[in-house]
């Protein structure tokens, strides 16, 4: 299907294959009531962005340098599970290499979802090579009940549960090489997720 543009167009004709989508607003993300072709009426300001339920979708937060010394580069993870799973990657690399996969001057990761644990584990190149890059923020959405938060490594646990829209927001601030896995459970040492 192709589409045409057209100036001044507040509408545009969109298919969403027959699965679990979200409408991508950052932490105000919100499921999408339909699937197949429908009309979407956007606002000026809400480009339809749409992600397939389970993925994991990572994020760089831009914080304004004040001064010329390099700043570190931070991360917020997205997790929309689909049946309990999620899955996504993650390349980073120093931002001044030319030819950085060539030189194996980069870092390629995979983060997988499943039962209320976050796993991170760097999939190539071998050797430890470390990039100053962290995962500042992780919003887990679907979250059904959560008491508490555990990351190894991480002595203060921060984490934000709103029961109305089912989203937990877990303050990571480590950097992305040090991360294992997060995990949280409810009251009864349990995951509680909704379906």
């Amino acid at each position: 299907m192709s589409q045409l543009l057209v100036e001044g167009a507040k509408s545009v004709n969109m298919y969403l294959p027959n699965t679990e989508w979200w409408h991508f607003k950052n932490r105000e993300s919100h499921l999408e009531t339909v699937s197949g072709n429908y009309l979407n009426e956007a606002e000026i300001d809400d480009t339809p962005l749409h992600v397939r339920g389970g993925c994991i979708i990572p994020t760089e937060d831009y914080n304004m340098a004040n001064s010329n010394k390099v700043q570190p580069k931070n991360i917020t993870l997205y997790v929309f599970p689909l049946k309990d799973v999620a899955s996504g990657e993650i390349y980073v690399d120093d931002l001044n290499s030319i030819n950085p996969i060539e030189t194996k001057k980069y870092a390629r990761y995979s983060i997988d979802y499943k039962n209320c644990t976050i796993k991170f584990k760097k999939v190539e190149p071998e050797g430890s090579q470390r990039f100053d890059w962290f995962v500042t923020n992780v919003h887990v959405f679907k979250a059904k009940e959560v008491k508490k938060l555990e990351i190894p490594g991480q002595s203060l646990l921060q984490f934000m549960m709103n029961y109305v829209t089912h989203v937990l927001t877990i303050t990571a601030n480590m950097p992305l090489d040090h991360l294992i896995y997060i995990k949280w459970y409810d009251d009864n040492e349990k995951c509680s997720m909704l379906p």
